[in-house]
């Protein structure tokens, strides 16, 4: 399917690698906004491992993604829901009002394997505009230590020996000297 695009491609130098490069903003219109998906047909066979695919997109609301004009996309929507804040964030990368007055940030998933890669991916509004947020991770950090009540029963009456066995040694030690000023 044509669709009147124009490709730009850059080409690294071996000390440009090295080094790092400067970053390449590139902008431009579309009617819909999409993720180049497509993969030549040899990539789109079983690959060796799983691959993963995240993919993020800020938007005026909750969007899902659909392969091509018709498809599906087998991705999971793992977060969506307005982030006023993220205008903050992506200012300095783009266009002065280029971003919706009311930022959802809308993440997506993808752990196909093989793709299907046929077609581009495009996105749209979703039906259904309810934020998707998921559950907190909770980490629990606390160590838990047995000690054998035994054990601990064992040291409390080493420690009263202890202590009343000095007590003992004390006060002899003290009628003993008491005892040897007045003679």
């Amino acid at each position: 399917m044509a669709r009147d695009w124009v490709i730009t491609a850059f080409k690294v130098s071996e000390q440009e690698a090295r080094t790092g490069s400067a970053v390449v903003r590139m902008s431009f219109e579309t009617e819909r906004p999409f993720f180049p998906y497509r993969e030549p047909a040899d990539q789109r066979l079983e690959p060796e491992s799983a691959r993963t695919l995240r993919v993020f997109l800020v938007a005026p609301e909750r969007v899902a993604g659909r392969i091509g004009t018709a498809g599906s996309w087998p991705a999971r929507l793992d977060y969506a829901r307005p982030r006023p804040e993220i205008a903050r964030a992506l200012a300095p990368a783009l266009a002065e009002g280029s971003l919706p007055e009311q930022p959802w940030l809308n993440a997506f998933l993808d752990t196909s394997s093989p793709r299907q890669g046929v077609d581009d991916l495009f996105f749209d509004r979703a039906p259904d505009q309810v934020p998707v947020v998921p559950p907190p991770d909770v980490i629990d950090g606390r160590v838990r230590v047995p000690l054998p009540l035994d054990l601990a029963a064992a040291g409390a009456v080493a420690l009263i020996w202890w202590r009343r066995r000095r007590r003992t040694q004390r006060g002899a030690t003290a009628s003993d000297f008491q005892g040897s000023r007045t003679r």
